[in-house]
C-alpha cells in the first residue's frame, strides 16, 4: 500500500526500554526519571506545617520509589554493574550509578532533614539505606 513505517531508537517491551544496540542507556534515563518524579512527590508530602512526618518517608521511599526505579533491573542493570566491576569499565554505566546514587542522597535528605551541605555517607548512616550499588545487588 506504499506505507512506509521508519525505524525508532528504542522500543517499550513489557515495561523495559530496549534500544537497538541493547546498551540500556533509555532504560537508565527512564530510571532516574522515575526516582525523580517520586521524589518530588514525596517533598511535596513531607512539608513541615501539614506533611506526613519525615519517620515515614523512610518507609515510602524503600517501598514505593526504589521498586518504581528498579523495576527491570535484573535485565537492565546486570549489563550496567558488569561495565562497573568488568575489565573494560565503560563510561555509561558508572554514569548511571552515580546517578541513581543522587537520587538516593536526595531521598536521604529528605528523610533525614539534614543540610545539603552534609556527606552523603552519614546521610545514608542515618537513614538506614544501603549504598545504591549494593541496592541494586539486593
Amino acid at each position: 500500500d506504499g506505507v512506509v513505517i521508519k525505524p525508532s531508537k528504542a522500543v517499550k517491551l513489557v515495561g523495559i526500554w530496549l534500544d537497538e544496540k541493547l546498551t540500556f542507556q533509555v532504560q537508565g534515563t527512564t530510571m532516574l526519571m522515575k526516582g525523580h518524579e517520586w521524589l518530588v512527590t514525596f517533598h511535596r508530602l513531607a512539608k513541615v506545617s501539614r506533611g506526613v512526618a519525615l519517620a515515614y518517608m523512610w518507609h515510602l521511599y524503600l517501598s514505593i520509589c526504589l521498586l518504581r526505579m528498579f523495576y527491570s533491573a535484573e535485565v537492565s542493570l546486570a549489563l550496567i554493574q558488569q561495565c562497573v566491576r568488568g575489565a573494560n569499565r565503560r563510561q555509561n554505566g558508572r554514569g548511571v550509578m552515580k546517578k541513581l546514587g543522587s537520587v538516593q542522597l536526595r531521598a536521604a535528605r529528605l528523610i533525614v532533614g539534614g543540610m545539603v551541605s552534609s556527606p552523603g555517607n552519614i546521610r545514608n548512616a542515618h537513614t538506614d539505606l544501603i549504598p545504591i550499588h549494593l541496592a541494586v545487588d539486593k
